[in-house]
């Protein structure tokens, strides 16, 4: 699999690039998550609000639960990349900027998952 998707992203440095700076911030992100999780107490405060308080509470298998998703949704937005490369090349473009997108938006959410707890 990732054969295909490195040949295909090979071809344009521009999408090599983004798919390539997404998946260095999601391993920074699992790195952040194998450091930080084991000292967390239980219960989590997974979210927050300015007038309400707390109002979600969570697990440790929680936190793991955000990365994979992130994880899930950056192979399947760069397999949906590779597949409209060469059918709707400007849709393969916005498929890899996503996942860059939504890398960070996975490190910031587990950043304020750690600093908050």
């Amino acid at each position: 699999m990732l054969g295909i998707i490195g040949k295909i992203y090979s071809e344009r440095k521009v999408m090599f690039v983004l798919l390539a700076a997404a998946m260095a911030l999601m391993a920074f992100s699992l790195v952040l998550v194998l450091l930080n999780v084991n000292e967390l107490s239980a219960p989590l405060i997974l979210h927050f609000d300015k007038l309400k308080g707390i109002d979600f509470l969570g697990e440790k298998s929680d936190v793991w639960g955000i990365w994979a998703g992130g994880f899930a949704l950056l192979v399947l937005n760069s397999l949906l990349a590779s597949v409209f490369f060469h059918r709707e090349r400007v849709l393969a473009y916005v498929f890899a900027g996503v996942n860059l997108l939504f890398a960070v938006l996975v490190l910031v959410a587990l950043g304020v998952i750690f600093s908050v707890n």
